[in-house]
């Protein structure tokens, strides 16, 4: 099988059970496939963005305090993931996701961390996971706020 097909095979069978997001992280190391991506919800950017295995993780380094990942693609791209769920990938279909990696892409043969990753060519962290750092966070902010003004003139702002 080639890898679109793979790839849209294991988002067929995500197991919703194993999902990681917002309140559970990925684990470095593991193989996972994502949720939903803006822009790319029918493949339109390349199936490939939707499967990978985790690299390096950012405690509270993403969009609105959330954790950032960095997953590698089985064609060996490194790419970076906010506000985004995982769907870890296991048995069977584990097996086909590691057979369409490029040779030599595993985590245990590949990847290096004592030396830095990068976001963009920038914001170099090693290690796999790496504790909040203020220079790369966005910070605390709230998701949303809804700011209702009044007849009267007043507002009221409620942080969501």
């Amino acid at each position: 099988m080639d890898r679109d097909t793979v790839i849209k095979k294991l988002l067929d069978n995500r197991d919703w059970k194993s999902m990681c997001g917002l309140m559970k992280s990925p684990t470095p190391g593991n193989y996972y496939v994502t949720g939903m991506q803006q822009g790319n919800l029918h493949g339109e950017k390349g199936w490939i963005f939707y499967a990978g295995y985790v690299v390096q993780l950012r405690i509270k380094a993403g969009d609105y305090g959330t954790d950032l990942v960095l997953l590698r693609l089985p064609n060996g791209k490194l790419c970076s993931y906010t506000n985004c769920d995982f769907y870890e990938v296991k048995g069977e279909q584990l097996e086909l996701l590691k057979s369409i990696f490029d040779e030599g892409i595993t985590y245990e043969e590949y990847e290096d961390h004592t030396k830095p990753y990068t976001v963009g060519g920038k914001f170099p962290e090693v290690g796999a996971v790496v504790e909040p750092s203020e220079r790369q966070s966005m910070g605390e902010a709230p998701a949303v706020q809804i700011t209702t003004s009044h007849g009267d003139g007043s507002k009221t702002v409620t942080v969501v």
